[in-house]
């Protein structure tokens, strides 16, 4: 056999495990800002109904993206790796919707 017929019998799993490392690491960036923005001092709004939803949504997702992105990259079988690895990128999507959503909202109420 040559080598161009081994490689193509590989099915590659770096990309899809790649993913879910990728995705744990932003929503830890993610969930890092957040701390660091909150323990500043700086954001001083009101926990309206809106606020309260951006919260609990992006640390929600951002927590699961982490969870589900050490799954896919450590311990996801070869043939629900791209089932996962869209899972944590959706979730990744979520948190950063969210931590935009909140940092538009966060110039808005500084100006």
């Amino acid at each position: 056999m040559s080598v161009l017929a081994i490689l193509a019998d590989v099915k590659p799993t770096w990309v899809p495990r790649g993913t879910g490392v990728a995705a744990a690491l932003v929503s830890a960036n993610i969930l890092y800002h957040i701390w660091v923005i909150d323990g500043s001092g700086r954001v001083r709004n009101d926990w309206t109904g809106v606020v309260l939803a951006v919260v609990v949504v992006t640390f929600t997702a951002a927590g699961l993206a982490i969870l589900v992105g050490a799954y896919t990259a450590f311990f996801a079988p070869a043939e629900r790796l791209k089932l996962w690895s869209w899972v944590s990128s959706g979730l990744v999507a979520l948190a950063v919707g969210g931590f935009g959503l909140g940092w538009f909202y966060g110039l808005a109420v500084d100006a």
